[in-house]
């Protein structure tokens, strides 16, 4: 199911939509291919990681980011700044790391009243735009960024996790997951997507020293891979995420996540934490020449 937003983000988000230009809107575009491996920012709500209890709603569809930031102002009173366009590319050694915006940040008043409204008909306030500042928003995967404002300090942002169970800001991987293959070509024993079913989390506690130092692993959490339709990886394969001292804002642990396959050497994707949400994940090989192979999962039965 969607995710539902209130009245005021959706309204907001519809006015950022229709307001930008068309021209605006085919800017950018651009084919990837097999080449891009980053997909687009998850949906949804995502707060910022700094104690601040401010925080976004983000739309992005075909490429184009409509958002809210939403806190509050010096008084007290809540505050919902809208800000849209269209999401550009972002290189690290002319690879594809991420994406990044740069947009307007607009104060929206007026529009229907829905409290405290009185007897009567409905009221119609008089809708004001006000400019009000600038954000830049780098996203450095699916579910993780970082955001400016006026060219201040960047404020790591992250989604929040819907529809599953999350452990250390980590979703629960277990359950039935569709893989796509970004060029079947690369893969002529396999289908161009397959089924495959990952467990119950497992646990492991690692032994910790009376002081240890930063960045020492407390503990693994493992999903194996338990059916794969088309054996597409290799046997025992799983998922582990380690979680580290040191590795947490907030309250909020950072594990770093690896496909690990005993024995096997060739097979060669990376999973990067960025690159999970509650939805999706992205695996992704590179070879010498620079050449990307890309694995895209999607959790069955979760949109």
């Amino acid at each position: 199911m969607r995710r539902k937003y209130p009245a005021e983000a959706t309204a907001l988000a519809l006015i950022a939509l229709i307001s930008l230009p068309l021209a605006a809107q085919q800017e950018g575009q651009q084919d990837h291919g097999s080449q891009f491996f980053n997909p687009y920012p998850e949906s949804g709500r995502w707060f910022a990681d700094d104690g601040s209890r401010t925080g976004f709603f983000i739309e992005v569809q075909n490429g184009i980011l409509a958002g809210l930031y939403v806190g509050a102002d010096g008084d007290g009173e809540n505050v919902w700044l809208n800000f849209s366009g269209r999401l550009e590319p972002s290189f690290e050694n002319d690879v594809q790391a991420g994406w990044r915006l740069q947009s307007d940040l607009v104060r929206i008043r007026g529009g229907g009243c829905i409290l405290f409204c009185g007897d009567g008909p409905p009221r119609l306030l008089p809708i004001v735009l006000e400019a009000v500042g600038e954000i830049e928003i780098v996203f450095h995967g699916r579910s993780r960024a970082e955001f400016a404002v006026d060219g201040g300090d960047f404020t790591p942002i992250r989604p929040i996790t819907f529809g599953v169970v999350a452990d250390g800001g980590l979703p629960d991987l277990s359950g039935r997951w569709v893989v796509a293959i970004s060029d079947a070509r690369r893969f002529p024993d396999h289908s161009a997507a397959t089924l495959v079913a990952l467990s119950e989390p497992e646990t492991e506690v690692l032994p910790v020293l009376a002081a240890p130092p930063p960045g020492a692993p407390t503990r693994i959490v493992r999903h194996r891979i338990i059916e794969d339709e088309d054996d597409l990886f290799p046997a025992n394969s799983r998922i582990e995420c380690t979680f580290r001292i040191g590795a947490e804002s907030v309250g909020l642990e950072n594990p770093t996540c690896e496909i690990a396959f005993p024995g096997e050497s060739n097979f060669g994707f990376t999973l990067q934490t960025a690159w999970i949400s509650d939805s999706t994940m992205t695996m992704l090989r590179t070879n010498s020449t620079g050449s990307i192979a890309r694995l895209q999962m999607f959790r069955l039965n979760h949109d």
